[in-house]
């Protein structure tokens, strides 16, 4: 996606202040980041930069999005893969 088209998508973004968070001039705040992530398909934490791993990210988004049987499903792998037994948590 282009500059253009990102700030397009956003709402009062302008092209020179999306170009300051990605060179980091600026600081992203957390409400700008809440409405890029889904017009970046990333989340919002990985805009922060408080993940780097786009693999996690993208299981993250699945998990989210999936069911309850989905997510319960999810979890019976994660338990069944973890290396740390014990932790296993319920699913809400």
């Amino acid at each position: 996606m282009t500059l253009d088209e990102v700030c397009a998508a956003v709402p009062g973004l302008v092209k020179s202040t999306l170009n300051s968070y990605e060179l980091g001039a600026r600081t992203l705040p957390i409400p700008m980041a809440k409405k890029l992530a889904p017009v970046l398909r990333v989340s919002a934490p990985y805009l922060l930069t408080l993940s780097d791993d786009r693999t996690e990210d993208a299981l993250l988004q699945k998990y989210r999005q999936a069911d309850h049987r989905g997510k319960a499903t999810i979890q019976r792998v994660a338990d069944a893969e973890s290396p740390v037994k014990g932790d296993r948590q319920e699913v809400s």
